[in-house]
């Protein structure tokens, strides 16, 4: 019986097609990437060995399509990349400074940041990189506060984010010592009929008033009504803040959360419905979230409509995403 001939798969891609192939799967991995990685990851008339991407892939790098950076080590292999040392630097630094852990001190950035660059950028001048992106509001810095207050900008006192530095971890000093004084009037006046929580919801009323915030959605200040279990309404709104993106981690980039599917998973931080709902217009008040109106509330049902969040303009709202 006749041997049959080796037939060569006629659906394969031209060159010229496989070459802007390559371009979107490098730049898709965003990472350098060897000849090698890119030809076992090719399937169907895509497919070529190692040997066979080479010349596309020098054509490409000639062409200034890619760029091709040296092996970093006798024991590494040339990668090719559609972005600079430089950029990939920024984009590792950047990497690093999002993850949960963030923000970290420059020493522990440089560690992270030079292990990942090593195979293709070992000798990257880092602090330009990281000077590069603060001046670009890519990267922002995150001064020390100690217990008194006090604002540390010593090189050793920075830390570094991709957001920046929250304004509570810098207030709270100051927060502590309104509390302390809070509890010391309420002790003072308590026997001429001034309760604590007259003078919390006082407070906050001066507050909104001198920062020129009245305007937003009011907290409840009906009689008897008392600020949350947990101390004060900025920690029960940090909590409810942080739930968010547990129930919905792309909140970090702009999505909305259902806010009735968010009480429930506040079950156990808010006693009453009228403390969620003044912790997420606190939340709105002080711009820390979007609240977003119910198009049609007058088509929900009395239970449905007891779930949203009201404000005193007869608005009620259904969801709520950070503001970014």
């Amino acid at each position: 019986m006749a041997r049959s001939a080796r037939v060569k798969p006629a659906s394969q891609v031209p060159d010229s097609v496989l070459a802007s192939a390559l371009i979107d799967a490098v730049h898709a991995i965003q990472k350098p990437v060897t000849v090698a990685v890119l030809a076992k990851n090719l399937v169907g008339p895509f497919k070529r060995s190692a040997v066979a991407l080479e010349p596309i892939l020098a054509g490409l790098v000639a062409e200034g399509r890619l760029i091709l950076l040296p092996a970093a080590s006798a024991k590494k292999k040339p990668a090719y990349s559609t972005r600079s040392i430089e950029e990939l630097a920024r984009l590792t630094v950047i990497e690093v400074l999002s993850g949960p852990a963030a923000p970290f001190s420059f020493a522990k950035l440089k560690s992270q940041a030079i292990k990942a660059l090593a195979e293709y950028a070992p000798g990257i001048n880092l602090p330009r990189v990281l000077e590069e992106l603060i001046n670009d509001r890519r990267v922002f810095v995150h001064p020390k506060c100690t217990a008194a207050g006090k604002i540390q900008v010593k090189p050793g006192d920075l830390s570094y984010g991709t957001t920046p530095p929250r304004p509570e971890a810098y207030l709270a000093p100051t927060l502590k010592n309104l509390k302390k004084q809070i509890k010391t009037l309420a002790v003072a006046l308590g026997p001429f009929g001034v309760e604590q929580g007259a003078l919390q919801r006082a407070l906050l009323g001066m507050l909104q008033r001198e920062l020129g915030t009245a305007t937003t959605p009011p907290l409840d200040t009906t009689p008897g009504s008392v600020l949350p279990v947990h101390g004060d309404l900025s920690t029960l709104a940090q909590l409810i803040y942080d739930r968010m993106a547990e129930l919905n981690p792309a909140v970090r980039t702009g999505a909305m959360v259902r806010l009735d599917r968010l009480r429930t998973l506040c079950w156990d931080l808010a006693e009453t419905k009228a403390e969620f709902d003044n912790a997420v217009r606190w939340l709105a008040a002080t711009h820390r979230v979007a609240l977003h109106r119910h198009d049609d509330p007058h088509g929900l049902t009395v239970e449905e409509r007891a779930a949203l969040v009201p404000d005193d303009h007869d608005g009620l709202y259904n969801a709520a995403s950070w503001r970014i």
